[in-house]
C-alpha cells in the first residue's frame, strides 16, 4: 500500500538531534529483527532540517499533539507524540518510535500517510489538525471532529 501523499518532513534542529541520539541507541541494538533505528535514519536523512530555532506550526514534531483520521475505519483519534519513556496509552502519548509516530513525525497537516506494522499490514492515516503546543492549526476540518484543545 502507497498512500504517503506529500513525501516532505519537516523537522527542526532540537527534534533532529534528539531524534539522532534515540536512532544511535537503537542501533547499538543487536539480533533485533525490526529496528526502528534504521527507520529513524531514513527518516532523518530524507527529512528537510529547518534552520536554527525555526519551527513550523503546522508540522508534527515531538510533544505535537496531532489529531488524525484512519482511512480505514473513518475515524479520528488524537495522539501526543513523546520519547518511548514518556509514553502512556491511557493518556494518549505514544512513543516516538510507535509505527504511529514514524509515520506522522514531521509531515504537514492535511498529508497523508502510511502506519507500517511489525506484521507486514499497514493503515493509512490524514492528518486533520495539529497542537504543537504555542498554536493549533487546523484545515478544513470535517463537522463531526471536537476541538483538539
Amino acid at each position: 500500500m502507497e498512500l504517503t501523499q506529500n513525501m516532505n518532513r519537516y523537522l527542526t534542529q532540537q527534534d533532529a538531534a534528539l531524534l539522532s541520539r534515540l536512532a544511535e541507541n537503537l542501533l547499538r541494538e543487536l539480533d533485533v529483527k525490526f529496528n526502528r533505528g534504521e527507520r529513524l535514519v531514513d527518516i532523518l536523512t530524507s527529512a528537510i532540517l529547518l534552520p536554527e530555532n525555526v519551527r513550523r506550526d503546522d508540522c508534527v514534531s515531538l510533544y505535537s499533539k496531532v489529531l488524525y483520521l484512519r482511512l480505514d475505519t473513518n475515524e479520528c483519534h488524537t495522539a501526543t507524540i513523546v520519547f518511548p519513556y514518556e509514553a502512556s496509552p491511557a493518556l494518549a502519548h505514544v512513543s516516538a518510535l510507535a509505527p504511529l509516530s514514524l509515520a506522522l513525525i514531521g509531515r504537514e497537516i492535511n498529508s497523508i500517510a502510511e502506519v507500517e506494522l511489525h506484521d507486514e499490514h499497514s493503515y493509512g492515516i490524514r492528518i486533520v489538525a495539529i497542537n504543537n503546543i504555542s498554536r493549533t492549526v487546523v484545515e478544513s476540518p470535517p463537522e463531526q471532529i471536537a476541538p483538539l484543545i
